[in-house]
């Protein structure tokens, strides 16, 4: 639907503590139940709100779990009151995507990360939401930080001007390392399908804790397999209005939820988002595509019309000696005549994906599928996802060895995920033999000969 990106993110720190979850303690997915979980890693209690909505509404109704990571208090300098407030806005707006009364109370916790005690908070019912407060010190804008904690901030922690953080409630201290460390273990505990920051690439306008927090969460998802999504913070309102219907009606009446709450976002002597803020609420913009370092370079450079061919590839899983790259390899076979042309997953079924991404963007109105051509494994259903947001439905593939092709209006992207939504009885290992991406009939496009020097 609207922007979201695929963003994986070049941090130079190696964690070690990404697969140390808080032992002892059940997954947020494993708690509830639920069929995936988001990840999603802020600076502040309205920020997924303004900026990651309404992907963050849709996320929410699907079903899927939710975990919310607040890395500061939101406290502005202000006392005690002010911050814990806003934690409870933020309940009340998730209540109001879940169909609960804003008022309904949350169940509070402590789980240890990576050896720091975070306080936890839990969604009522089924528990699908979480919130992970880590409560350190609002930067302000400018990064300068405030009186009320030493002028301390995210981002002089990032930058080493400082060498430790505390929060603000004494609940633990952190270092540039352990902040990290702390952040990779809500991950992996979390165990999320996808994960969703915010921007710190684009130019212009924005709260240095934004972007902080995007750097911190980059350097935290350091060997991530799964998809990251990135987005823009203060300065997507000079982009175009791009949220509107049913879409802005969602997203605004959780943010009304929070700001009865949040004395700041809205007086009552105005209309109710106003100003920047509403400018916000009907945005949602991604961030640039950084390169995933989990994804891999393909065969060979090729100047033809498939552009899938100098694409970066990443999947869900592999089994041995089918990687991903064997789907862009440019032979469209596979098991049982040649198990390394395909990419086969590693005993997946419904769920599995594969990702494009390109260092540049892309103009595409096609993608051609190939299914793995033995006669057990078949794709029924799934979705392209874009770097734009945007989605397209895929059929049913054929399984006869021949091309689905899988039309659409021309989009301009730096990414494209498809994931497998339903598989025939008997699969057992879904992938394809090759997928192919065009801007145009490529049976039009006549690639420059081979010249032969005669004998």
């Amino acid at each position: 639907m609207l922007q979201k990106i695929k963003r994986s993110l070049l941090a130079a720190l190696a964690i070690f503590v990404l697969a140390l979850a808080a032992l002892g303690s059940p997954t947020a997915a494993q708690a509830a139940d639920c069929p995936e979980t988001v990840v999603n890693i802020v600076a502040h209690q309205d920020d997924d709100l303004f900026f990651m909505s309404p992907d963050l509404v849709d996320d929410v109704k699907s079903g899927a779990c939710v975990v919310t990571v607040f890395m500061t208090a939101g406290d502005a300098g202000r006392a005690p009151a002010y911050w814990r407030a806003r934690e409870t806005g933020s309940h009340a707006a998730y209540n109001t995507m879940l169909g609960l009364s804003a008022a309904a109370a949350w169940s509070t916790s402590t789980v240890t990360f990576a050896g720091k005690a975070v306080p936890v908070a839990t969604s009522p019912g089924d528990g699908r939401i979480t919130g992970v407060y880590l409560r350190l010190p609002d930067g302000g804008i400018g990064g300068d930080g405030w009186a009320s904690s030493g002028e301390a901030s995210l981002l002089k922690l990032w930058n080493q001007s400082i060498s430790s953080l505390v929060a603000v409630d004494g609940s633990a201290q952190y270092t540039r390392e352990s902040l990290i460390a702390t952040l990779g273990s809500i991950i992996s505990w979390s165990d999320p399908r996808e994960v969703h920051v915010q921007d710190f690439e684009t130019a212009g306008y924005d709260h240095s804790d934004h972007r902080m927090a995007g750097r911190f969460a980059a350097a935290a998802l350091q060997g991530y397999a799964g998809m990251v999504l990135a987005y823009r913070g203060y300065n997507a309102q000079t982009e175009a209005a791009n949220v509107s219907g049913d879409d802005l009606s969602a997203k605004t009446a959780a943010l009304l939820s929070y700001a009865e709450y949040d004395p700041l976002l809205c007086s009552s002597a105005e209309v109710c988002p106003g100003g920047s803020e509403a400018q916000w609420t009907q945005r949602q913009y991604s961030a640039p595509l950084l390169v995933d370092g989990n994804s891999v370079a393909g065969p060979a450079a090729y100047g033809g019309p498939n552009v899938a061919r100098n694409a970066l590839v990443a999947v869900s899983s592999a089994a041995a000696g089918q990687s991903g790259t064997a789907a862009i390899d440019a032979v469209v076979a596979g098991w049982p005549a040649n198990g390394g042309a395909e990419w086969s997953s590693n005993g997946e079924r419904a769920g599995a994906w594969l990702s494009l991404s390109w260092s540049s963007v892309q103009t595409l109105d096609r993608v051609y599928l190939y299914d793995r051509p033995n006669g057990t494994d078949q794709v029924t259903g799934g979705v392209l996802k874009f770097s734009d947001g945007s989605t397209v439905t895929v059929p049913s593939l054929n399984n006869d060895g021949s091309a689905t092709v899988v039309t659409f209006a021309a989009r301009s992207v730096s990414s494209v995920l498809f994931t497998v939504s339903s598989v025939s009885s008997g699969t057992q290992n879904v992938g394809l033999a090759e997928i192919e991406a065009y801007h145009g009939d490529p049976a039009a496009v006549v690639e420059d000969p081979v010249v032969v020097d005669p004998v």
